[in-house]
């Protein structure tokens, strides 16, 4: 639904990504650890399956990315 690149003061990338479902939208984050091997799949409208721990942080919830499958 959304992506917004960021650059961390390291000078490295990480992604805020907003996805949807059928059930609603939540937002994830892809730390920068993360970003060279997951960036590339996380593109509009693809299909994916996204493995993560839930964060609650000012009364939100999101999804820290931990790994990404392309299932198409």
């Amino acid at each position: 639904e959304e992506v917004k690149r960021i650059t961390t003061k390291n000078n490295d990338y990480m992604l805020f990504v907003r996805i949807t479902d059928l059930t609603g939208s939540i937002e994830t984050i892809l730390f920068p650890k993360n970003y060279k091997d997951f960036a590339p799949i996380l593109i509009e409208d693809a299909l994916i399956v996204i493995a993560g721990k839930v964060s609650l942080k000012n009364d939100e919830k999101n999804i820290i990315i931990e790994a990404v499958k392309n299932i198409e």
